[in-house]
């Protein structure tokens, strides 16, 4: 999220908070409690000494499963068994999308988070059916965005009750006005919020990449590698046919 905008939040203040300490944790209580008053209206600004009392227990709680959940998302992560469930391949490329799109305008944060990811592919079926009824002509790509916006709303409530260590994790209010009600001002707003977001380009200029590309003989390497495994003899074919033992323990061909 952006620190210097003039829009006024509309969330809870712990989670504006830690969304805030996300971006700089080492900042102390007076330093976040003035930029939640820019952030948010005078009757929603909580004082310092609120501040005080609920970022030891962020710093405490922000870390382990709820650290991994805010690490970036990539296609590996759609292979691991923690997270494998999450991930049906046909949202890949969904995924991958909102990937890019956050690395060039201002659609969310520039890394697409595991917990982004994940509620991201749970409600957008639900999301494109209402925007698509409510917003027919708008195009694909302003779906997706207010898609991206809804759902990242349930991702940081859900981080925000654990590093808080609130009981409950709710959403009723969500559901009710997005999903229940199609509430069509609050979807507009979701929608002007995308459209809006869309338009501000990043400066690549300053987007490092997360690595060098691969060069040809990396990939040379890799295939005298395999070949030097593959045992002689064996035909095209076999060579690239999988290979399985059986419960009694032959190889299987």
């Amino acid at each position: 999220m952006t620190t210097n905008g003039s829009s006024k939040n509309k969330k809870k203040w712990d989670e504006v908070l830690i969304d805030l300490f996300r971006e700089h944790p080492e900042w102390n209580a007076p330093q976040f409690q003035r930029q939640l008053e820019v952030l948010l209206t005078k009757e929603k600004t909580p004082g310092l000494s609120a501040v005080q009392k609920k970022l030891p227990i962020i710093r405490q709680n922000y870390g382990g499963a709820e650290e991994e959940m805010d690490s970036p998302w990539s296609i590996a992560i759609c292979a691991n068994p923690k997270y494998v469930q999450y991930f049906p391949h046909g949202f890949i490329p969904l995924l991958l999308k909102e990937k890019r799109l956050r690395i060039e305008t201002n659609l969310g944060p520039k890394d697409l988070t595991i917990q982004d990811a994940i509620w991201f592919v749970r409600l957008y079926p639900a999301v494109i059916e209402v925007v698509k009824n409510l917003f027919p002509d708008n195009d694909a790509q302003t779906w997706h965005g207010i898609c991206s916006i809804a759902s990242r709303q349930y991702a940081e409530r859900e981080l925000a009750t654990k590093v808080t260590r609130n009981k409950v994790f709710d959403t009723k209010d969500l559901d009710y006005w997005l999903f229940i009600k199609e509430d069509p001002n609050c979807w507009k707003s979701l929608r002007d919020i995308a459209i809006e977001k869309l338009k501000q380009g990043r400066d690549l200029s300053y987007v490092q990449p997360e690595s060098e590309p691969p060069k040809l003989e990396t990939f040379t390497l890799f295939y005298d590698f395999v070949k030097e495994k593959i045992p002689s003899g064996l035909s095209n074919s076999e060579q690239l046919r999988p290979r399985y033992h059986s419960k009694k323990g032959g190889t299987n061909k």
